[in-house]
């Protein structure tokens, strides 16, 4: 014969494991609705190497430039709504930070009227340059990527140790996806 403690003790178990699988299902929901405040977040970004030479009077400097990091990136995300069962989300003014900089890259080979006449240090120095773009928020992930990953550096110019400073061929940095946090 069945108790009814029995009975109770089999239904509180049942509502137990029902309830268990509502937490879950909801914990498992890629974004609960409503309003985010945005936010700043720091991204890695490098100074893509190239290869460039530059003519002084009968000398010619060729500089090497290697891939540089870039310290200081931030990108902001504003703040934005989630409506149930949303996938995926347009971000509008999603904001590019980029410091500028004065970055040393190595050395530069000098070379005049045909004699080399060695390796001269030399730096990178760029203005800092701001730009908007639009993200695209996949709520799975929660990782924006921004419809325009490219970002110019305008005002970028090498200085070869005591030479007139001359200007980088305009670099690009490209941006990586950006996890954000809600």
């Amino acid at each position: 014969m069945i108790r009814k403690t029995q009975i109770s003790r089999v239904r509180a178990g049942a509502l137990a494991a029902v309830a268990l699988v509502a937490v879950m299902a909801a914990a498992c929901a890629s974004v609960p609705p409503g309003s985010y405040q945005g936010g700043t977040y720091t991204v890695p970004v490098t100074l893509p190497g190239q290869q460039i030479s530059h003519q002084f009077g009968q000398c010619t400097a060729s500089v090497t430039v290697p891939d540089i990091p870039i310290q200081g990136a931030i990108v902001t995300v504003p703040a934005f709504s989630v409506a149930e069962g949303q996938t995926s989300i347009t971000v509008p003014n999603v904001m590019v930070s980029i410091p500028g900089a004065t970055l040393v890259g190595g050395t530069a080979e000098l070379v005049c009227d045909g004699q080399t006449l060695g390796s001269v240090p030399f730096s990178i120095t760029f203005a800092g340059t701001f730009a908007a773009s639009e993200g695209t928020l996949d709520t799975a992930t929660k990782t924006i990527t921004l419809t325009d990953t490219a970002v110019d550096l305008s005002e970028a110019s090498v200085d070869i140790g005591g030479l007139p400073t001359f200007p980088l061929p305009t670099p690009t940095i490209t941006l990586p996806g950006i996890t954000v946090s809600y």
